[in-house]
C-alpha cells in the first residue's frame, strides 16, 4: 500500500479483482508512465489521491491504482475510484478539485 487506504494491485490472469463496495460509478482513469518511471508514476499518483484528492472529497479507502494487467502495456497505470452515488456526485467531485494545487 502507498499509503493509509491506497492500495496497488498488481493483476494477472491467475489473481482475482479486488472486490471494492461503494457507489453506483466506478471511476477510471488510464495513466501511461515514461519508461523507467512507473514506481515515480505510482508516487506521484498517490501524492495527488492524499491531498487534491482528498480536498475534492475523495475517500483514499475507495481508490486502487492497478498495474501489471496481462496484454496491457506495462507503463499502464489504472487509478480507480468506488465511491460515487452517480453522476451528479462525480460531477460535483470534478467542481470540489481545488485547480491551484492540481498540477
Amino acid at each position: 500500500a502507498l499509503e493509509d487506504g491506497v492500495t496497488i494491485v498488481g493483476s494477472s490472469s491467475s489473481s482475482k479483482k479486488k472486490n471494492l463496495d461503494g457507489g453506483a460509478i466506478r471511476a477510471r482513469w488510464t495513466v501511461d508512465s515514461k519508461y523507467g518511471h512507473k514506481a515515480d508514476a505510482l508516487a506521484m499518483l498517490g501524492e495527488w489521491i492524499h491531498t487534491v484528492g482528498v480536498a475534492a472529497g475523495l475517500d483514499p479507502a475507495k481508490v486502487s491504482l492497478h498495474t501489471g494487467a496481462l496484454g496491457a502495456r506495462e507503463s499502464a497505470i489504472e487509478l480507480t475510484v468506488d465511491q460515487f452515488d452517480g453522476v451528479a456526485s462525480l460531477d460535483a467531485f470534478f467542481a470540489a478539485i481545488p485547480h491551484a494545487s492540481h498540477r
